[in-house]
């Protein structure tokens, strides 16, 4: 639309120049026309003065006759040339009006052809925005198909990384139990077999009392010795059991914690080729996924 008004402005000024340049034309010819007007005016003036003296020395009588004749002269003169002007002023005048003419037709011409031109850069750069759309509509597809393919990556690799990660907990737990059972039972064991040893030992020692003295306040004293020494023996037992349970949870948390930190390191592994496969992965490619 900017070129077709500059094209119409183009338009209009050069008939503005054309219509000043044929008045300019006329104006300069009409001038000429009455400068050889009064110069042949001049002249005829002239003439009939030189004329007139001439008589009027020559003879008296003959000067109305030779005044009048060459009035009559002095009027042909005059009258040819202002034919003559005329004729000259029209030739003029139809030269300038040609010219005028022919610049006329260039002028149409050149705007004819800046028509044309301005109407192809319209329809190249219509061509060029429909190009362009068709180009960022294919792009927004391409993305829109690399953040489909994207996702599904990222969720498979977050559900390997979410099942291994779980295979890793359970692994770890079970061999935290086992851990925990194999060393309750070595505890118990080893409290069983301590306290057996204990009590028969000092069982030894309290029946060889009660056969050396044998009398009843050793015998008082014996079981009063067998039920605390059982008591202790049952503390013991007890402490050492939650001393086992602690450590088998401490150990289970260390577990726990290094699965964690494996899956973490795992998926931090996984998840640096998929992003350099993302940058590496081109609009053909991910047009073959879609």
């Amino acid at each position: 639309m900017v070129r077709l008004q500059a094209v119409q402005d183009a338009r209009t000024q050069a008939l503005k120049d054309q219509k000043a340049l044929i008045d300019s034309a006329v104006a300069t010819v009409t001038t000429k026309a009455e400068a050889a007007l009064a110069e042949a005016e001049q002249k005829a003036t002239l003439r009939l003065l030189a004329a007139v003296t001439a008589v009027r020395e020559q003879a008296a009588g003959d000067a109305a006759a030779l005044i009048e004749s060459k009035e009559r002269e002095a009027a042909a003169d005059r009258v040819a040339c202002l034919a003559a002007a005329e004729v000259e002023t029209r030739r003029q005048v139809e030269c300038a009006v040609e010219l005028a003419l022919n610049e006329q037709r260039e002028c149409h011409k050149r705007a004819l052809e800046l028509e044309r031109r301005a109407e192809e850069e319209v329809r190249r750069a219509e061509e060029e925005e429909r190009a362009m759309c068709a180009h960022k509509v294919r792009l927004e597809h391409e993305a829109a198909v690399s953040t489909a393919v994207s996702t599904a990556l990222s969720a498979a690799v977050s559900a390997a990384l979410a099942e291994h990660a779980e295979r890793e907990t359970q692994r770890a737990r079970l061999q935290a139990k086992e851990a925990e059972e194999a060393q309750r039972q070595a505890v118990a064991e080893a409290v069983s077999n301590a306290t057996c040893l204990a009590a028969k030992k000092h069982e030894e020692e309290l029946q060889s009392l009660l056969s050396a003295d044998g009398q009843r306040a050793n015998r008082v004293a014996f079981e009063a010795a067998v039920a605390s020494f059982r008591l202790e023996a049952e503390a013991n037992t007890l402490r050492a059991v939650a001393e086992a349970k602690a450590e088998a949870r401490i150990e289970l948390l260390f577990a726990v914690q290094d699965a964690r930190a494996e899956g973490v390191a795992f998926q931090a592994t996984a998840a640096a080729p998929e992003r350099g496969d993302e940058r590496r992965s081109r609009p053909e490619d991910l047009r073959l996924v879609a």
